[in-house]
């Protein structure tokens, strides 16, 4: 099986180099990853829009790898349609990002973006990501993740959601087992903006880097922050559907205005 890496991190974070080294043991692994960071680019492409740049790469235990100019989505639009285009992946796997994509860090999330954008070209697509933004247990996650390949592969449902993992940071031998959960609520990404007025006339905007109170949380055994508080690895089927259809239902009499 052909597995084709990205991430938001970029190609030289420990995550995908990790992801890519241990899943060599058993995959033919290719690495499409930004050149730099590219956290919080969510499902951004520039593919229609802009000429970007891809530079071959080594890295241990990959056939090929790229490192690209563009947005994690970019790297996974160009792997599919540009560097294999001759020989397709068989799975899309995104990670191991650094730092959770629990409850609504997953509409920021670029490393969910790029696995958005392997089921929209058509390749089934996982993320991965390590609950942490001090532990650098990467290999325990990655293999954590290639336990849940097999499963994922042989769901004939697998082309309707993206297979969303976030481990906790603990050892191996600490970790509870598995749960398949839901966004436990909402997390707040409000923060205190600094206005400047500088000396060209614009307003300098500094957000301070503060990370996102909780609030709304259900806190039920069937949500993603819960079962990562309780040691447990969250698995999220995360659809591409937007449409609220509980809500479709509940408005449906508007149908009835006159225009």
């Amino acid at each position: 099986m052909k597995i084709l890496l990205a991430n938001d991190d970029g190609i030289a974070s420990k995550g995908i180099q990790i992801l890519a080294k241990v899943l060599s043991e058993k995959y033919d692994v290719y690495v499409s990853a930004p050149d730099g960071e590219r956290s919080s680019y969510s499902h951004s492409v520039t593919y229609w829009r802009l000429t970007n740049t891809a530079e071959e790469v080594r890295l241990e235990g990959v056939k090929k790898a790229w490192a690209v100019s563009g947005t994690p989505a970019d790297c996974i639009y160009y792997g599919i349609n540009a560097f294999m285009k001759d020989d397709l992946p068989d799975l899309v796997i995104s990670g191991i990002n650094k730092g959770e994509n629990l409850t609504t860090d997953v509409i920021y999330s670029g490393t969910l973006g790029a696995a958005q954008e392997g089921i929209m070209m058509g390749v089934p697509a996982m993320a991965v990501s390590l609950c942490s933004f001090e532990s650098d247990a990467f290999e325990d996650a990655a293999r954590i993740a290639m336990d849940l390949i097999d499963p994922y592969m042989n769901d004939p449902m697998k082309m309707k959601y993206v297979c969303s993992i976030n481990v906790p940071a603990l050892k191996h031998s600490d970790i509870k087992g598995i749960r398949v959960t839901h966004f436990d609520g909402m997390k707040d990404f409000r923060k205190d903006v600094k206005m400047t007025r500088r000396t060209d006339g614009k307003i300098q905007l500094d957000c301070y880097n503060t990370l996102p109170e909780l609030m709304g949380l259900e806190h039920s055994t069937a949500g993603d922050y819960e079962a990562v508080q309780q040691g447990y690895v969250s698995v999220t089927p995360v659809g591409l559907d937007y449409v609220s259809h509980d809500t479709e239902a509940h408005i449906k009499d508007w149908e009835k205005i006159s225009l």
